[in-house]
This record gives C-alpha cells, sequence and structure tokens, in this order.
C-alpha cells in the first residue's frame, strides 16, 4: 500500500481513497493504535463541511466503535476547537478531524489527535504500519 500519510494527516481523493472500507479500516486500526498507547474513555469526532465529510465521519465513527471506543461526535468545528477540546477533556483518548483544510473540494482529509496534539510522524509510522499489517 502506498504510505499513507502526508506532510499533514492523511488527503486525497474523496471518492477513490476515502470509500467506505478504507475508512472502516482506518478507524479500526486509530483505535486499536490508541488502545495500544494506554489510552480509554472516548474518542471525539468532528468535521468540516465538506459534502464528503458525512460519509467518510461515518464509517471511521463505526470502525473506531469496532474496537470499543464511545464516540463523542462534535459535529461541524473548525479543527483548533477539536485539538483544544481533545487537549482539555481527560475522558476522551483521541480525536479525529475529517477536513480538507485548502485542499480543493474534490479531495478531503483525515488528521487524528492523541493527548490534544496531531500525532507525531513517528506515530504515524506506526499506525501506517499497523494499518498495512492489518489490511
Amino acid at each position: 500500500m502506498p504510505k499513507l500519510f502526508g506532510t499533514t494527516g492523511i488527503r486525497g481523493p474523496a471518492d477513490t481513497l476515502f470509500t467506505k472500507t478504507f475508512c472502516y479500516q482506518l478507524g479500526a486500526v486509530f483505535g486499536d493504535w490508541l488502545i495500544s498507547k494506554g489510552k480509554e474513555g472516548y474518542v471525539a469526532v468532528a468535521m468540516d463541511p465538506r459534502e464528503s465529510s458525512p460519509f467518510i465521519k461515518q464509517h471511521l465513527i463505526q470502525g473506531l466503535a469496532s474496537q470499543g471506543w464511545e464516540i463523542l461526535d462534535e459535529g461541524v468545528i473548525p479543527t483548533p476547537a477539536l485539538t483544544y477540546f481533545v487537549k482539555q477533556s481527560p475522558s476522551v483518548g483521541g480525536g479525529v478531524m475529517v477536513t480538507g483544510s485548502h485542499v480543493t473540494a474534490n479531495l478531503n482529509g483525515v488528521k487524528l489527535f492523541i493527548a490534544g496534539e496531531e500525532v507525531t510522524k513517528a506515530h504515524e509510522l506506526e499506525i501506517e504500519q499497523l494499518f498495512n499489517a492489518n489490511n
């Protein structure tokens, strides 16, 4: 599988990269990875207002739930609001932001958070290796 993460998060064509299966698998892998880091509680999930975001969010949530995570659906909020919420909420083990940020409307993206910060490059490598081993 090609590299998942780019400069910031995972980005690509909303209709071909972010399929139902891919989003579910990504959610499940991220949920499993959070557990491996000793996290528990909730995962906060939010999105931007792009047309493709609800579909992506729905299937990420299903994947997270398959690993036993309870979800706090934060709806449509800006990325810094999710970052702040994850950082300030001790019962939140991680966060997922569905956002294409500044890319064109046919693209979208996913940013992953732990401990109130976007995952590091080292974390991305761990998640990518887990994803590739399980899919």
